[in-house]
């Protein structure tokens, strides 16, 4: 994900690897798809993945530090996702943003999107 930025390149890449692409999916739908097909599946021992991308975890915190990265992290073993924790989003601000990008994402034919809820974001 370091490498790869653009998503018509990472497309290309996950369709070189056999990933079957579909126009529709997103940079990180495509990410996520490689991580699961690729990745995931292989790892044997008990692993935590973490500092996963913004755009697969709409309601998880930004890091400090790193741009892109949010506080995630899943527990792996045998190829299995066993946990998913993330420290929760507390910036309405911020919140109500990435529920707009997600909402985008739908109605550009992302099913798996979430939806907006303005229940969930408060304003001070």
């Amino acid at each position: 994900m370091d490498k790869i930025k653009n998503r018509n390149e990472l497309a290309e890449k996950a369709r070189q690897m056999g990933i079957d692409i579909q126009k529709i999916d997103s940079y990180a739908r495509i990410l996520d798809e490689i991580f699961k097909k690729k990745v995931r599946e292989n790892i044997t021992n008990p692993t935590f993945i973490t500092d996963y991308p913004i755009e697969l975890s709409p309601l998880a915190k930004k890091k400090k530090d790193e741009k892109g990265i949010v506080e995630r992290f899943q527990l792996i073993v045998a190829g299995i996702e066993l946990c998913n924790a993330f420290s929760e989003l507390n910036d309405p601000l911020d919140q109500e943003s990435r529920f707009k990008e997600q909402e985008a994402a739908r109605e550009s034919g992302d099913e798996e999107a979430q939806r907006m809820d303005e229940d969930y974001v408060t304003r001070v």
